[in-house]
């Protein structure tokens, strides 16, 4: 295989036939313009079976993709990005989900796709992440860490019983609630779990974070927009 060969990595959703016809139109496209395409082996098995000739590489043979492709649902580019966003690898989704508020094209515009990606006239977005660190009290021991991409929260376990959270900012309390949880979610996520709990929307490219509490038992628990 020639090292100088352009990489995009692929993902498709498991049980959606038109996912994979659309991804097999957009790998043998690219594949005609001299682009190897990357999945995982799930993925490849299915893409090779659609599409013998394809030009096709393992995830973890793939070095740095420039792109990776989604084809499916907010789910599906979520998943993704917990690959992709520690690798700097941008993420484009293709909508074959319900909603496709994270997508940027129809399945319909595959073409489209193919000769963008080919000519390489894509403009990549940055967004905000969240880090999460869970720790057993503050300054303890690290018990957990990871990113977030939508939102982060924080619930109840026990259907009948609420929790009390007291939450600070830059290390200043805010406000104590007894509440069935609370959230954060990036400007990205606004469109999520925060809009379900009547958080407000938030135009993804802002530096910004929206703290929304889940039922609580307050008089003052509106949705707050903080700076990043």
């Amino acid at each position: 295989m020639n090292p100088q060969r352009r990489r995009v990595a692929v993902t498709i959703h498991p049980l959606r036939p038109e996912a994979l016809q659309a991804a097999t139109e957009f790998v043998l496209g690219c594949n005609a313009r001299g682009i190897t395409c990357a999945a995982s082996p799930d993925d490849a098995a299915r893409l090779a079976a659609a599409a013998p000739q394809a030009d096709l590489i393992g995830l973890d043979e793939a070095a740095q993709p420039e792109l990776m492709v989604v084809f499916g649902g907010d789910g599906n580019i979520l998943r993704a990005a917990e690959w992709a966003v520690p690798r700097q690898v941008p993420v484009l989704g293709v909508n074959l989900g319900h909603i496709g508020f994270l997508a940027e094209l129809e399945s319909s515009q595959v073409p489209t796709l193919i000769e963008t990606v080919a000519e390489r006239s894509y403009q990549v977005e940055q967004r905000i992440t969240i880090d999460t660190v869970v720790r057993e009290r503050p300054g303890g021991e690290v018990l957990w860490s990871s990113f977030a991409v939508n939102e982060v929260s924080l619930e109840k376990l026990a259907r009948e019983r609420m929790i009390e959270v007291l939450v600070r900012v830059d290390d200043r309390a805010l406000s104590r609630w007894a509440t069935d949880g609370v959230l954060v979610s990036t400007p990205t996520g606004s469109t999520a779990y925060a809009f379900s709990a009547h958080g407000p929307v938030i135009w993804p490219d802002l530096s910004a974070l929206l703290l929304v509490t889940l039922s609580a038992h307050a008089l003052f628990a509106r949705p707050l927009v903080l700076s990043d």
